[in-house]
């Protein structure tokens, strides 16, 4: 029993499908992504000293196409202040093309980076729930809040834009 234990730990730490998943508090590890619609693709740790909001996406999905008014918001006014929004493209079944990619990035209208998840690497790397979910981190690379998905509800939009302010006040 101990060996089987013992085992169970060590797959746990080097293979990302029996990871637990992020939590606040935690640094997330870094993003696999392509087809970034940039000029220059981003890397998570080139944020560091930034708060950034990630957003996973999936084409079609009703919560995504309404959080992307809210999300361009907070990307246009505080993005000066040191705000990144990422959006991170994935499909739980099937591979999301760069031609799906830009449709949906022009129907949404969306003006912040965004990427592929080619494989869900990251997706099963980060463990979370993220079927529209925003993960929330701060200045020094550290998970602060998870928006576990759907869109951003009247009171849900207040609180995430409460601690996008106060993690720009903080110092890196």
């Amino acid at each position: 029993m101990f060996r089987l234990a013992v085992l169970l730990l060590s797959l746990a730490a080097v293979h990302p499908c029996l990871a637990d998943p992020i939590t606040p508090g935690q640094s997330p590890p870094a993003w696999e992504a392509t087809n970034w619609q940039t000029k220059t693709p981003l890397a998570l740790d080139q944020l560091a000293g930034k708060v950034v909001v990630v957003r996973w996406l999936m084409p079609g999905c009703p919560f995504c196409a309404k959080s992307a008014g809210e999300l361009n918001e907070w990307y246009k006014i505080y993005k000066d202040q040191g705000l990144v929004v990422v959006g991170l493209w994935f499909r739980t079944k099937g591979a999301v093309t760069e031609e799906e990619i830009k449709r949906q990035v022009k129907k949404l209208g969306l003006q912040f980076p965004t990427a592929y998840d080619q494989g869900n690497k990251t997706a099963l790397k980060w463990r979370e729930k993220l079927a529209s979910a925003s993960v929330v981190i701060d200045r020094k690379g550290l998970v602060r809040h998870i928006h576990t998905g759907g869109d951003y509800k009247e009171d849900a939009k207040k609180a995430l834009e409460k601690i996008i302010l106060q993690l720009l006040k903080e110092k890196g």
